[in-house]
């Protein structure tokens, strides 16, 4: 068969390099395409030569596969008549003689050198990008720690109760701040982030005294970050609102946090409280304080509108429902509070 001239020119023009052993593993046969990769004789090439090829380190794994008479398909270095060191990935499959012996292998090498170098050129990237990001998720999460704590040094100093208040819900605040971003690098991807983990976290910061706090929401209640963020700073707000306003004469009382899907998987998010109740100017989204103002913000951040909602079984109630869900008492109005 190696000896066929139309079957040597039809290998030549192949654009891999070609090869066939007998049943010892010894090379029988190379087309042009090797002979142009190694730049040497036919004779040179044939019978051990192209151990002279293969890179050390994955000679002895070709001869392992070459022993066992089996299929492979391999990638391994081997040298260029320039001494350089190319990747191919090199596959054989036994061949038989006419009584169905084996008689050797008939294999191809395809040189992938680019392909592996532009893989490690984007792992290189990668690897870059994470660096980077890591950097500056504790950068970011550190100047929001240091800034909340400077305004709590600042509020224990002031004097004048409404700034002493001030500064500790500037500094509650910039606290939520540092926890989303924490939340954001635990969750690893910008793309699926639990809201529901990161209420808890709220919740769990918070001096509630007397006052239960209970958050019914899915072990895991994924949301793309975009509204991840803003829904995580209106709860906060609206926590703090019940737990400041709601119990003039403090506990014992209760507010409830709900989040869920409803059955045509829109999100809902609601922030109920059994205390004294809010006037019908607040509950209109007409409110002055600073806490709502921020939460009207957010809530048009969403594309959502602030109402009460009805359907909450609390006296100061609020909800939301992200820009292009529904609630159930008004298609496509969300709500808050």
């Amino acid at each position: 068969m190696h000896r066929d001239a139309r079957f040597r020119a039809f290998m030549d023009t192949f654009p891999v390099l070609i090869w066939s052993t007998d049943a010892d593993g010894n090379w029988v046969y190379a087309n042009r395409i090797w002979i142009d990769f190694t730049s040497r004789s036919v004779e040179e090439e044939l019978g051990r030569g192209w151990t002279e090829r293969v890179h050390p380190e994955e000679s002895a794994i070709v001869a392992e596969h070459v022993l066992k008479r089996e299929a492979f398909r391999l990638e391994l270095r081997m040298r260029r008549w320039d001494g350089v060191w190319r990747w191919m990935v090199c596959s054989g499959v036994p061949r038989t003689d006419g009584s169905g012996a084996f008689a050797g292998f008939v294999g191809s090498c395809t040189d992938i050198t680019d392909t592996k170098e532009a893989e490690a050129q984007r792992q290189r990237d990668l690897d870059e990008k994470a660096a980077v990001m890591q950097e500056l998720h504790h950068r970011v999460k550190n100047n929001a720690q240091v800034f909340a704590s400077l305004l709590s040094v600042q509020a224990s100093r002031a004097s004048d109760p409404s700034v002493k208040a001030a500064l500790r819900v500037a500094a509650a605040r910039a606290a939520t701040m540092a926890f989303a971003q924490q939340q954001i690098w635990d969750a690893g991807s910008s793309a699926r982030f639990d809201l529901g983990a990161l209420v808890r976290r709220l919740v769990r910061a918070q001096a509630v005294g007397d006052i239960e706090v209970e958050v019914d929401a899915p072990s895991k209640l994924f949301v793309p970050l975009a509204t991840a963020v803003p829904l995580g700073l209106i709860v906060h707000e609206l926590l703090t609102n019940a737990l400041d306003h709601g119990f003039p004469e403090g506990g014992p009382g209760r507010v409830d946090i709900k989040l869920h899907r409803d059955s045509t998987a829109q999100l809902h998010v609601a922030v109920c409280d059994n205390g004294v109740g809010m006037h019908d100017g607040v509950n209109d989204g007409v409110g002055r304080s600073a806490g709502l103002t921020i939460v009207r913000s957010l809530v048009r951040q969403l594309g959502a509108a602030p109402r009460c909602a009805s359907s909450c079984p609390a006296q100061r109630r609020f909800k939301v429902t992200p820009s292009g869900d529904s609630t159930d008492t008004a298609p496509a109005r969300p709500a808050s509070r």
